[in-house]
């Protein structure tokens, strides 16, 4: 499948930061074959859109409120999400943990974000507690069914799955990166579960602090579709790095 790199900047960067960034971060992008997005807070969007039009980048949007407007004071809508990006991210843990946010609500996002035509990031992963009682594969085929209930096949297309495994990602406290088995053996999992369910599979891409020194020896599996670095797509040489060394040991992989 062809490999996906997104990159979640969280709360960090104002607009004058974002369009440095840019500067240094467009240049290269016409050499990659891959897709490429920038998870933006809402607020830069609009300059960044401004900056990309024209180029491979495309725009993601962190969140959605699933209401087309109305009384819901600091959300977003997704007619303001389609004015400047067309994918949103959804199902992050840091939502799922800071902010409470639950399955059926994550699902209820999804399906109005995919009725408005935008293309899903959908997180899934276990914390480290659910991973040391064995509950790991359990836990991620639950939220797949949760967040994805009365979506159709038809769909898939424009659903890429993020496994964000929650011990690994750096901002909580003891994360460690996991191990590239570990990780294949759940994108596995999560690949036979869209086979089974739908028939064929989607796109499945890491992000569990993924940085330069490891996406070589995570992407060559043949499961991992690419990845959803937090910190490390901060910086545009580590993003650039990221992509390009994860391109070429993909290619080096496919060799005899």
């Amino acid at each position: 499948m062809r490999l996906f790199f997104g990159g979640n900047w969280k709360m960090n960067k104002t607009t004058a930061e974002a369009r440095t960034y840019l500067d240094t971060f467009l240049g290269p992008l016409s050499s990659y074959d891959a897709d490429i997005v920038l998870f933006c807070p809402y607020m830069i969007l609009p300059a960044a859109s401004q900056k990309a039009k024209g180029t491979p980048l495309s725009l993601g949007a962190q969140n959605l409120y699933p209401k087309p407007s109305g009384a819901y004071t600091g959300e977003i809508s997704p007619a303001m999400v389609k004015e400047f990006a067309t994918y949103v991210l959804l199902g992050h843990s840091e939502r799922r943990i800071y902010l409470g946010e639950t399955d059926s609500f994550i699902n209820e996002k999804v399906r109005v974000a995919l009725r408005e035509d935008l293309k899903v990031v959908l997180c899934v992963g276990e914390t480290a507690k659910e991973r040391k009682e064995g509950k790991s594969s359990a836990v991620v085929r639950k939220q797949l069914r949760a967040c994805l209930k009365d979506i159709p096949g038809n769909n898939l297309n424009s659903i890429i799955i993020a496994y964000e495994p929650v011990w690994a990602i750096s901002t909580f406290p003891g994360a460690k990166p996991a191990q590239p088995a570990d990780a294949e053996e759940m994108h596995a999992l999560i690949k036979g579960w869209f086979t089974k369910q739908y028939g064929k599979e989607t796109r499945v891409i890491y992000g569990g602090s993924v940085k330069p020194d490891n996406c070589e020896e995570l992407i060559v599996h043949q499961h991992i579709d690419g990845f959803l670095p937090g910190g490390a797509s901060l910086d545009p040489e580590s993003f650039l790095r990221i992509i390009n060394r994860s391109l070429e040991a993909r290619k080096r992989a496919k060799k005899p």
